[in-house]
């Protein structure tokens, strides 16, 4: 069962990509200008400062060859 993603959930979104990107030898400046933003927007999503929009998570994910999975939020469910 998936649960929804949460505001407080995105405190740790930021130090997982961290981890992954550095893991993977790519600095914040080359990820920002990869996912079209700042520096300092990757500085503060790492730091659970700020929350990246779905779109900009996505692109993230993929320029970091990390899985994402998209589910059909218009479809009923009963785990929600």
């Amino acid at each position: 069962m998936t649960k929804p993603l949460r505001t407080q959930d995105y405190t740790l979104i930021g130090p997982y990509l961290r981890q992954i990107r550095e893991a993977r030898g790519i600095a914040q400046g080359e990820i920002a200008e990869r996912i079209g933003h700042t520096q300092s927007f990757v500085a503060n999503v790492e730091l659970g400062v700020s929350q990246p929009s779905l779109k900009a998570l996505f692109v993230w994910m993929q320029e970091l060859d990390l899985a994402v999975e998209v589910y059909d939020l218009t479809a009923p469910s009963d785990d929600l």
